[in-house]
Parts: C-alpha cells; structure tokens; sequence
C-alpha cells in the first residue's frame, strides 16, 4: 500500500463527514432525521425540516423585498400639545406621502424622500468630516425630514402628495 493510499483511508470520506454534522448539529429535527431508525418517521421529520427551511426562506424573501422597496416611516412628532375637550379626535399617519403620492414622485421625476435624506446627508456630511463646518452641519441635519423633503418641493406641489380626506376618516359620527 503506498502512502497516498493509506492517508486517504485514514482521512474521513465527505458522506461521513455530513453524516457526524447531522447527528451532531443543533438544527432542530436533523439529528432525528438520521438517528431515527424507523423510516416512517426519518420521511416526517425529513418533511418537517423541509418545510421548515421553506418557511424560513419564505419570510426572509419577504422580509428582503419589504426592505427594499424603501418604504419610510418616520417617529411621531407631537405638532400640538394643548389640552382639547372631551370627545375628540387625533389623525396620526405614519405614512405622510399616500401611495399615488408616490406614483406622482416618480411620474413628475423628483427625487423620493429616500434619496433626499441620502443626499442631504451626504451633504451634511461633507460640511462636517472636510469642512470643518460643525455649525453647518447641526443646522442641514435639521433638514433630514418630511417637512424638509416638502419643502424642498417646487410650490404648490406637496399638496397633491398627502392622502385624501376620505381616505383618512372612512366614518365620522357625531351623537
């Protein structure tokens, strides 16, 4: 026998190998896919795993695309802070720009508040990091918002972004 021989007898094969990580992994329902004698039992736990696995890749994909389509919510601010009379009613959207907003955005090619806060950032940073321009940067930071992404629209423009009445009130009624 050589020596190359005897090394690669020596050296665990790759089915061996996977076979020690599934019996050892903390993967929940691995180890019984493998360990269970009874074949009945390995083909259910095999289909609880692998419906697992395609639920966990499921949400992740989910998770990703709802992500990715950058869809901003911003903390609440309280705009007033008076007291009012008993029954009264308070609007809060978290979501400013309605999705034909949106549409309107990209139909008339103005930035999105995405990209607007990145820009301003951007900017603000470079007064801060090459400028030396603390005092700059407090005040253009102050810009990274939706009033600051409003304003920055031409006039007359936000407006026609926001939701509509019936669409934030559905039924109102006063007794």
């Amino acid at each position: 026998m050589t020596e190359n021989q005897s090394k690669k007898g020596a050296a665990p094969s790759y089915k061996q190998e996977l076979l020690r990580f599934c019996q050892t992994t903390t993967i929940r329902g691995v180890p019984r896919i493998v360990n269970t004698p009874n074949r009945g039992i390995r083909s259910i736990w095999l289909t609880f795993v692998f419906i697992l696995f395609i639920g966990l890749f499921t949400c992740m994909i989910l998770l990703a695309r709802q992500y990715f389509d950058y869809d901003v919510i911003h903390p609440p601010r309280v705009l007033r802070d008076t007291p009012s009379p008993f029954p009264s009613i308070t609007l809060c959207n978290l979501r400013p720009i309605s999705p034909t907003g949106f549409k309107r955005i990209n139909q008339l090619r103005f930035r999105d508040p995405r990209a607007f806060a990145r820009n301003v950032n951007n900017f603000a940073a470079g007064l801060y990091y090459y400028r030396n321009r603390s005092h700059d940067y407090e005040i253009i930071s102050n810009a990274i918002s939706m009033g600051g992404y409003l304003e920055s629209l031409p006039k007359d423009y936000s407006y026609s972004l926001g939701h509509m009445k019936n669409e934030s009130i559905i039924q109102c009624m006063v007794s």
